[in-house]
């Protein structure tokens, strides 16, 4: 049985007990710590900074982003010349480079032509089709010098050299209408698209066509000058049941075959050495042949509804980004 404590004993005890929980202060520090609260928020006062006072201040920085916004070529040697303009503070480069922390990335260009309200008009028109409905139609074209390989393999600080000739040749375009299922149908020719090609596509593509609300109703196009079709060919889809829907100006992206011709080329320029001859003596035939359904299938790993869908969530993603940024 443990002893009976006095009085002093007991109070000794509970008073080393609450020093253990409750760490001694004198009024000076309960000062300095109610001082801190009231400044800092924190007892603690907050570090000092090592080195010396930063010469860019938070809000030059934000200056900058803003105006990077609006113009995004500007050079660093640019940016320091606004800081001065604007603060009349001098910075060099490697400090600009230091504190932007963006980095300098292939910019993508945007016609000033462009209005957003059609864009938000073409994509809501779009959404109400289903994608087995869609018709994309287009026209692309290259020469001979898509034979030529733009990259190529060399020790370090050398680069490498190719010797081709520099004749380009006849222009080949190249008219697919393209669908969820990849190509129904295209045309391959010399020279360049004009109205009188086009509508005679337009009138070889009707047959393949159903008639609305059926798969393959819906022919969507841009607004180029050879698209603005004669009342003939209008009248001859309003019989055929098949709707014409015209994209917002200035507005490429908004054409999923635009995936497809991309696809499609980065294939031949692939295959550019191994069918070098084929494409140099026909390039015509060549892309015929690429544009065959097999080979585009394999060209686009058979995903062509996928394509379509990523591409309209792309559309809403894009589009949303453009109005914050504007805001």
């Amino acid at each position: 049985m443990a002893p009976k404590l006095s009085r002093i004993e007991r109070k000794e005890l509970e008073n080393t007990i609450i020093t253990k929980i409750f760490p001694r202060c004198t009024p000076r520090t309960v000062r300095t710590a109610r001082s801190n609260i009231m400044r800092h928020g924190t007892i603690d006062r907050p570090p000092k900074p090592f080195g010396r006072p930063a010469e860019v201040t938070e809000s030059m920085w934000m200056a900058i982003w803003y105006e990077l916004r609006r113009h995004p070529s500007l050079s660093q040697q640019a940016q320091a010349n606004f800081i001065y303009k604007l603060y009349g503070i001098r910075v060099s480069r490697s400090t600009i480079g230091r504190g932007v922390k963006w980095t300098k990335k292939t910019m993508m260009t945007i016609a000033k032509e462009r209005n957003r309200d059609l864009r938000d008009d073409f994509i809501h028109r779009r959404s109400l089709f289903k994608l087995e409905q869609i018709i994309c139609v287009d026209e692309s074209g290259d020469d001979r010098e898509m034979a030529i390989p733009t990259k190529g393999y060399a020790p370090k600080g050398v680069t490498p050299v190719q010797r081709k000739p520099f004749h380009r040749g006849k222009r080949v375009s190249f008219l697919p209408a393209y669908t969820i299922h990849g190509v129904i149908y295209s045309e391959v020719y010399e020279g360049t698209t004009d109205l009188e090609l086009f509508e005679s596509f337009l009138e070889n593509l009707l047959p393949h066509c159903g008639r609305y609300p059926e798969p393959r109703s819906v022919v969507i196009m841009d607004n180029a000058t050879f698209h603005n079709v004669s009342l003939a060919i209008k009248d001859l889809y309003y019989e055929a049941g098949v709707l014409i829907v015209k994209q917002s100006p200035y507005s490429p992206d908004l054409n999923p075959i635009e995936y497809f011709f991309g696809a499609l080329k980065n294939h031949i320029e692939s295959r550019a050495i191994e069918d070098e001859d084929h494409i140099r003596g026909d390039l015509k035939n060549y892309l015929r042949i690429m544009s065959i359904p097999w080979v585009e299938a394999k060209v686009a790993g058979d995903g062509h509804g996928d394509t379509l869908e990523r591409h309209s969530t792309i559309l809403k993603i894009q589009n949303k980004g453009e109005r914050k940024h504007d805001i």
